[in-house]
């Protein structure tokens, strides 16, 4: 239950509304201290009488956000922004507004800050020059919303341990944290089989939620530098407990999205108790060797750092703020016009990625003088199989690829965004498209794709432009592995790198043959005519020495071959499972002792999950 909400109203008419979150599994009371302390401890601190908060309104939503919370979080940010709205509407308007938010409170801050300066789930990309991809200076800011009455007002959004890029599991968490979050994480999977989401999934490092929401701060501080009175230009600090445990360094710090935020460190402060500035256990224990005219217990330390946040200038702050030296700035270029993605696929550790990329940096040179090119080929590392074909296992690298995504839409603001993909690169693009609205590529192209090939390309005109889906004509993976699946609707993977996406869709160019199995596309030969579709959008032809139009009677009889058995792969899948299950059976039937027909089938066992982890 999410509880009921606070709104505390001073004696008079309020100028100022501060909005209050809190964290996951938190309540309207475990932000108590940090009301307390708006209200009584800031008149020391402030610069001017102005810039006290005594007399502030102050908001304290009760979020769905329990331990077994389902909600969305967009969900979640509609509610806090009604209820914004009602406190304004109450108090006929605020000369400012204020935004506190712990952890999962300071995602939802600035979610709720950017649906109210006009953003959502599908606004397009600004350019530098004022002016959206496609649209002119004529429509409404290009398909955003007006913003509500609010947004203008908001001075600055204060940051408690905000997990800016999700959370993850790492090396960071303590021994204690990390015992306990491994069975979260499997119940998390478990449920995801099923289509349930937990909220707690939903802010997971390079989940949709994250991504888009970095993708849209980006795009919203684009907006508010460009002529006119969009909002958008908030002061962000963001407080960093010295001593969390729970969520690591890199994904507080978000040196992309964030850029600009002022970071500020919370003296003996973990995750948790970065809020406590009371008389809590953790609040009132003495800080070590304090000075006689500095702050004397823990919770005064963390409310003089919530009030330099509150009440300090941007330059003031400026000159306090501190930023780990192995966090440093990324360097933006706004000359590139072109990036292009070039990501392998399963049983692959993408050497060849670096060479294709090169020649696209070669045919931009020859063709395409005006471009200046960058590419990315980082790799998530080999990819079995046995991983392929777990739901969670391809989820985690969408979420890998959504975040060198939202990264490279920082470092090159002005570029078009173009994708090369092979086996597992493929379905990492496919899922991205179809969980993260705002990902856009000018041109794909796909080879040995594992997508299913009923993917409804003609759906998402404005992610892509044109797709180039090279085939093989004895491509054993895609036709044994994938299409089973495809063919009996169990998981959203597929045969189109075997026989093609359905018809009809326009975005879908050209679907040609090579000669080969499921590496066949990316010989060198045929480097140029990736290159060329990828960079220019022109259609390239196959090489005569590998087209599969070409085929000698051989290589025939082996693409009839690869039909034959790919039109019956789930019963080959059923036919190699009975088979490995007599093989269990006879270990266990053999005339030994019960030990040591134990240790045999234990071995045997071993032996296939070993296989499906290096295959």
């Amino acid at each position: 239950m999410a509880g009921v909400s606070k709104f505390l109203t001073s004696s008079s008419q309020s100028r100022r509304l501060v909005v209050i979150l809190h964290s996951y599994n938190g309540t309207t009371s475990s932000v108590r201290d940090v009301s307390r302390t708006i209200r009584g401890c800031f008149a020391d601190h402030a610069e001017s009488v102005e810039d006290t908060f005594a007399e502030a309104d102050i908001l304290i939503p009760a979020m769905p956000a329990g331990l077994l919370s389902f909600a969305r979080v967009e969900d979640i940010t509609k509610q806090i922004i009604s209820e914004v709205t009602a406190a304004w509407d109450k108090n006929g308007g605020y000369e400012d507004v204020v935004f506190i938010g712990h952890s999962l409170g300071g995602l939802i801050a600035r979610h709720a800050y950017i649906v109210a300066c006009g953003d959502h789930d599908r606004a397009p990309r600004p350019k530098e020059d004022g002016r959206d991809e496609e649209h002119s200076e004529t429509s409404l800011r290009h398909g955003r919303k007006k913003p509500l009455g609010w947004a203008d007002k908001v001075s600055r959004i204060v940051l408690l341990a905000g997990m800016n890029r999700g959370w993850r599991l790492s090396h960071h968490l303590s021994i204690a944290t990390a015992l306990m979050w491994v069975p979260g994480v499997i119940l998390i999977q478990f449920l995801q089989l099923f289509g349930l989401t937990p909220l707690i999934a939903q802010i997971r490092k390079g989940a949709p939620f994250i991504t888009n929401l970095r993708l849209q701060w980006l795009w919203m501080r684009q907006w508010a530098r460009q002529p006119g009175d969009d909002p958008g230009a908030a002061l962000t600090i963001q407080l960093l407990g010295s001593v969390d445990d729970m969520v690591s360094p890199e994904d507080n710090i978000d040196l992309v999205a964030g850029s600009d935020f002022v970071y500020l460190d919370v003296p003996f402060s973990g995750h948790a108790n970065v809020i406590e500035m009371g008389t809590s256990a953790s609040g009132s224990r003495p800080v070590p060797d304090a000075a006689p005219d500095g702050p004397q217990t823990m919770g005064e330390a963390r409310r003089a750092v919530l009030a330099k946040a509150l009440t300090w200038s941007r330059e003031r702050l400026r000159d306090v703020e501190i930023i780990p030296s192995d966090e440093m700035p990324f360097d933006q270029d706004n000359s590139v016009t072109d990036v292009i993605f070039v990501i392998h696929g399963i049983r692959d550790k993408g050497y060849w990625t670096h060479k294709v990329a090169r020649r696209v940096v070669d045919i931009a040179k020859r063709e395409k003088r005006k471009a200046r090119v960058a590419t990315e080929t980082s790799s998530y590392g080999y990819f079995p199989i046995a991983e392929f074909l777990r739901p969670a296992g391809r989820r985690s690298k969408v979420e890998w690829l959504m975040d060198q995504y939202g990264e490279a839409v920082a470092r090159y603001p002005n570029a078009s965004f173009s994708y090369i993909g092979h086996s597992n690169g493929t379905y990492l693009l496919a899922k991205a498209l179809t969980s993260y609205p705002l990902c856009r590529f000018e041109n794909v192209v796909f080879a040995g794709s594992v997508v299913s090939r009923r993917f409804d390309w003609s759906a998402r005109p404005d992610q892509v432009k044109r797709l180039l889906n090279i085939r093989a004509t004895a491509d054993w993976v895609v036709a044994f592995f994938p299409k089973a699946f495809q063919d009996l609707r169990l998981q959203d993977i597929g045969s189109a790198g075997h026989n093609g996406f359905t018809p009809g869709q326009h975005i879908v160019v050209a679907q040609p043959v090579c000669r080969g199995a499921h590496g066949a596309a990316l010989v060198e030969q045929n480097w140029d005519a990736i290159a060329t579709f990828a960079l220019l959008g022109r259609t390239p032809k196959i090489p005569d020495s590998i087209d599969g139009k070409n085929l000698s009677p051989v290589a025939a009889g082996s693409k009839t071959l690869v039909h034959v058995v790919g039109s019956v792969a789930p019963l080959v899948w059923i036919i190699l499972a009975v088979g490995a299950c007599a093989i269990g059976w006879w270990i266990w039937s053999l005339p030994y002792a019960e030990w040591l027909r134990t240790v045999l089938l234990a071995t045997y066992v071993w032996l296939l999950v070993k296989l499906a982890h290096v295959a």
